[in-house]
């Protein structure tokens, strides 16, 4: 399936036009986690696959936060919004994407419930 489908399927922008005020990818982050603020949140719309946004790379399209793809595991690194934005499984003829939390607002990371 095509791209252009794939957003229809989603029915919104994958990444929104705040994504330009998320700040750089910075190696040098460090200190607490709880503190750490998450920009932008994503989910598959089937299980319980999420992933947060603390800083992103406009570029590259890489995004560095947490991800939780099995629960209970979650780790933080870097993905590609890009693959999160391409991916669709077909399973049992339903299709399963990945959906930017139309509702979130900045929150440190601290504050969210897991």
């Amino acid at each position: 399936m095509d791209q252009t489908k794939i957003d229809r399927l989603r029915g919104h922008k994958f990444l929104p036009a705040s994504a330009r005020d998320i700040p750089a990818i910075d190696d040098d982050t460090e200190g607490a986690t709880d503190d750490i603020v998450i920009h932008l949140r994503y989910f598959a719309n089937v299980g319980a696959a999420y992933w947060l946004v603390a800083q992103y790379d406009p570029e590259t399209e890489i995004a560095w936060g947490f991800a939780e793809v099995i629960p209970g595991f979650g780790e933080w690194g870097s993905f590609s919004l890009r693959e999160l934005r391409e991916l669709l499984v077909v399973k049992s003829g339903f299709p399963v994407i990945v959906e930017r939390d139309r509702m979130w607002t900045p929150t440190r990371f601290g504050d969210i419930p897991r």
